[in-house]
């Protein structure tokens, strides 16, 4: 495979939406798609002089809102639904002006409101109040909360205020709110945020108390005009969502026998954005598919004469795409240290005379375990004992690779047993040569990789006509070690074993994704060398640290 054709399957390009709005230009850089034009990323930021930079697209937020209304509109019809979908974005995801601007204008046409879960938050919403949309109020209530919810809907808002305990009941009592009543979901869940369900779940009421509060306020059953759930983010298991919506659907059908009114049922988050390729928690089931199964499942609740109301919920799906993270290289160093020399080693020796990957792999846990030993009694070296185990170590990892590489090339059948379960040769052969410095800081710009492990796409944007040639460790400019991108989920659509040209690193297998220790990346010598990472327009914003004081990064917005 070319250069370019195989980075487009190492760095996920050729994956999901990815392919729909980035590509690779003749001379190795990564375009992406604004509209009708590519824009070249790396010129883009080499002509500004920036180093570290989110490079925000509006029109990728559009582009996401009109699936989602295309997505529903033929589900619909196919279902013959005759209730109404809505749509109100959870500020959440992102509350940057931006965002709210862009989803507020493009979603005129089908009222594209919000959801709001803090004072802040329906605070931000108030610019928008001009033109009457959908609003969802959950999270901790109080007075001043209420009264900007009476202003909205005295513009004729259709505001809707959850209810979960009954302080909130207190507080609602004396208003005309109509509410929602927000229930937890008894059924499993999964994912990182699998606790969003089950009776142990943060937010929601159980029936139990559900019962002692309609026996308190009887006037609740006539107020109650929408139900609200939510089973947790990024539900990549088509399975766990259709038992939830079938939960969701006894619980509507349960509440009305008792007397309630519901009109609306808001199904809260769930909807799973593709990051990277299948295999490594990613979605089961499209947009399409979501809205088939929402649409297919509220369509068995309606009567002769009415159906109820769908809200939609998703703001991962929407603003995820729009924000690119980019940063570039300040300096490279070695993961370990430098080999120069690879003599005065027995092992290394056994390493070169090595005639098989099975010996190979008998060598390697002979280095784990030599090196265990002789960090027993590192505290009484000498700074040439010191000076030898760096050598061994550093030349051992290149050799190893070396040969791994040559005796796999003379005998292919080799890698179905080397890669079948972990073991200390593939150790080494996923294990970085380098680490990278860049100017940028995982606390700051990706703090979901340290606080759930979220996992974002890293793609050079250059050299991208060039094979990988350095497996290495990002490490950001802050004092934490934490600060690191050090894991790389490899694809498995390659014809054949993919090798760093420089380093030997195995890199990509047919039929078994790799979940490699570095970023497959090129050597940047004395170039400008830029990272992206993807996908980051949700939560990324709303999360950001400010870790060591590091000033923000540069906004590029591309219209």
């Amino acid at each position: 495979m070319e250069a370019t054709g195989l980075n487009r399957v190492i760095y996920g390009l050729d994956y999901g939406y990815h392919r729909l709005f980035l590509d690779i230009s003749n001379d190795g850089h990564l375009l992406l798609r604004v509209r009708d034009r590519w824009v070249d990323l790396y010129r883009l930021v080499s002509e500004k002089g920036v180093s570290s930079a989110y490079i925000r697209v509006p029109w990728l937020i559009e582009y996401f809102m009109d699936l989602v209304v295309d997505s529903f509109r033929e589900a619909v019809e196919k279902h013959g639904f005759n209730g109404r979908v809505y749509y109100a974005y959870p500020l959440k995801a992102s509350s940057e002006k931006l965002v709210l601007e862009t989803i507020y204008k493009h979603g005129r046409s089908v009222g594209w409101g919000f959801n709001t879960g803090s004072l802040e938050e329906l605070r931000a919403v108030k610019g928008f109040i001009g033109e009457p949309r959908i609003l969802v109020i959950d999270g901790v209530k109080n007075r001043e909360v209420l009264m900007i919810a009476e202003e909205f809907r005295s513009k004729g808002w259709r505001v809707y205020v959850d209810v979960e305990d009954e302080r909130d009941l207190e507080l609602l009592k004396d208003t005309g709110l109509s509410l929602g009543l927000r229930v937890k979901l008894l059924g499993s869940s999964s994912g990182k945020w699998g606790s969003a369900a089950g009776i142990g779940s943060k937010f929601g009421l159980n029936i139990t108390v559900l019962e002692g509060l309609t026996g308190k306020y009887p006037w609740v059953r006539e107020r109650v005009k929408l139900l609200h759930v939510h089973g947790g983010s990024q539900l990549t298991d088509p399975g766990v969502m259709r038992r939830l919506l079938v939960e969701t659907a006894n619980i509507y059908r349960q509440l009305n026998s008792l007397g309630f009114k519901i009109e609306l049922i808001d199904h809260g988050g769930g909807v799973p954005y593709p990051y990277v390729w299948r295999g490594h928690g990613n979605p089961g089931y499209s947009i399409r598919e979501y809205a088939d199964m929402v649409v297919s499942s509220v369509r068995e609740l309606c009567s002769k004469d009415s159906c109820p109301g769908i809200v939609f919920e998703g703001g991962r799906f929407i603003v995820a795409a729009h924000r690119i993270v980019v940063s570039k290289v300040i300096s490279t160093r070695p993961y370990t240290a430098y080999c120069t020399d690879n003599k005065g080693f027995p092992v290394l020796d056994e390493i070169r005379s090595a005639r098989s990957i099975d010996e190979l792999r008998g060598i390697a846990r002979k280095l784990v375990e030599l090196r265990t030993r002789l960090y027993l009694n590192v505290h009484n070296y000498g700074l040439e004992q010191r000076r030898m185990i760096e050598e061994l170590e550093a030349c051992s990892r290149e050799l190893i690779a070396e040969k791994a590489r040559e005796l796999l090339n003379n005998n292919p059948d080799e890698l179905g047993d080397l890669v079948k379960y972990m073991n200390y040769l593939l150790e080494y052969l996923i294990s970085p040569s380098s680490r990278f410095l860049v100017d940028m800081s995982v606390f700051r710009d990706l703090p979901d990789k340290l606080i759930v492990g979220d996992y974002f796409q890293p793609v050079p944007l250059q050299d991208l006509d060039k094979p990988p040639e350095i497996l290495a460790v990002l490490s950001d400019k802050t004092c934490d070690t934490m600060g690191e991108i050090s894991e790389y989920i490899a694809p498995s659509s390659v014809s054949g074993p993919v090798f760093t040209s420089k380093d030997n690193r195995l890199i990509a297998v047919p039929g078994k994704e790799l979940l490699l220790k570095g970023v497959p990346l090129h050597d940047p010598g004395r170039e400008e060398y830029y990272i992206a990472f993807l996908d980051t327009g949700a939560y990324q914003d709303m999360l950001s640290m400010k870790h060591n004081l590091l000033e923000r990064s540069t906004d590029i917005i591309l219209m």
